[in-house]
C-alpha cells in the first residue's frame, strides 16, 4: 500500500483529529515509516495530510491545528 493511501486512517472518522486515539497513532506510525522508506520528506507528508483534510473539512483552523500536531509529534524524529 502506498503511504498516501494510509493517510485517512491517521485521523478520527468523525472528528478528523490527527492521531487522537491509539489506533490512529498506530496508523500514523506505520504511514510515517512507509513514507520515510519511500523517500518522502516531512513537508511532503504534511502536504498529503493537508490535501486529505481539505477534501473532508473546510475548516482552515482545524486543518492548521492537525498539521501543527503532526509537526509537533515528528519534531524529534530523524527524517
Amino acid at each position: 500500500m502506498n503511504w498516501k493511501e494510509m493517510v485517512p486512517k491517521c485521523f478520527g472518522m468523525v472528528d478528523k483529529v490527527y492521531a487522537g486515539h491509539e489506533i490512529e497513532k498506530q496508523h500514523a506510525r506505520k504511514m510515517i515509516s512507509a513514507a520515510k522508506k519511500a523517500g518522502a520528506t516531512k513537508d511532503e507528508v504534511a502536504d498529503a495530510l493537508c490535501d486529505y483534510l481539505e477534501q473532508v473539512s473546510k475548516d482552515d483552523m482545524h486543518i492548521e491545528a492537525q498539521i501543527r500536531t503532526f509537526r509537533k509529534n515528528t519534531a524529534k524524529q530523524s527524517w
